[in-house]
């Protein structure tokens, strides 16, 4: 494109461009020094080859901006790292770069694995699975369910009294992705019932409640592979509704209460997750991270 020009002032002008991955498009940061300024630019775009003619004609246009004035020489080389220019693919505007599209729709899901403390007896686990769908925010939903955890009291001065207590219940929250998606905070609730058995008994009660609890956390995100994360979630709950299970007859004590959930609680999870699917595109067609 420059042939013989000697543009004034720019006889001596080195150019470098970054390409990276943002948000399923394509961010090329380019940067140009000559011999008494520097400067930079930054556009998008879908396609290598779009940010390839674009690349081309900041640094031509920087070298001799009489460019335009003149017809272009008969023969042209340029030799890029970057992917060959498609015939279809307009040339942008090497001052303005592209509007950036709106974002993409990503869902995914898997199980996950959780330990808990305060909403049953400790220690608790859980298992279950979890289903999010993510544009600018990210909507979740979870179910967990903590199998039946033992807990006794003192009774008499010869024997113990006690309950086996389970939790199920469905947890919606929302989540904010920071940093790409690495870190997202999150709020939310949980909603569901709380089962107890009494132990240590002639005869054996049982008792079931409602659970209700909002919550708050924050989650970290790998990825190990395309389409394919690890994410580590923790998170802190309010109980709305306390059941206090009871026994009644326990001996000269009448009735003792054998398990009753902390005021505040928190589970640490584990929670391997699938990309299903995503219309945030890349270069060859591949789901973008």
């Amino acid at each position: 494109m420059v042939g013989e020009s000697t543009a004034r002032g720019t006889s001596s002008l080195a150019a470098s461009g970054t390409v990276t991955d943002v948000e399923g498009r394509l961010h090329l940061q380019v940067r140009l020094d000559s011999s008494d300024a520097s400067e930079e630019k930054a556009m998008d775009a879908d396609a290598c080859a779009t940010l390839a003619d674009a690349y081309v004609l900041v640094v031509a246009f920087t070298y001799d901006p009489g460019l335009s004035s003149r017809p272009p020489p008969a023969s042209t080389a340029v030799s890029l790292p970057l992917a060959a220019p498609e015939p279809t693919a307009p040339a942008p505007d090497p001052g303005k770069a592209p509007a950036p599209s709106g974002p993409g729709l990503r869902m995914a899901g898997g199980p996950l694995a959780a330990v808990g403390a305060g909403a049953l007896p400790f220690p608790a686990y859980g298992v279950g699975a979890r289903v999010a769908l993510e544009t600018r925010v990210r909507w979740e939903l979870a179910g967990t369910f903590w199998p039946s955890q033992s807990t006794s009291v003192a009774a008499t001065s010869s024997g113990r009294v006690g309950a086996g207590v389970w939790l199920a219940d469905a947890e919606p929250s929302l989540c904010v992705p920071l940093a790409g998606g690495a870190v997202a905070p999150c709020i939310g609730g949980a909603l569901g019932a709380m089962r107890a058995r009494g132990t240590g008994v002639s005869t054996v009660g049982v008792g079931t409640s409602w659970w209700l609890a909002v919550t708050a956390g924050a989650s970290l995100r790998a990825t190990l592979a395309p389409g394919f994360d690890v994410r580590f979630r923790l998170d802190v709950g309010l109980p709305v509704f306390r059941p206090s299970f009871e026994l009644d007859d326990v001996g000269s004590q009448g009735t003792v209460r054998v398990f009753h959930p902390a005021p505040v609680f928190g589970a640490l999870s584990l929670e391997p997750e699938l990309r299903f699917f995503s219309t945030n595109r890349g270069p060859a067609g591949h789901d973008s991270p």
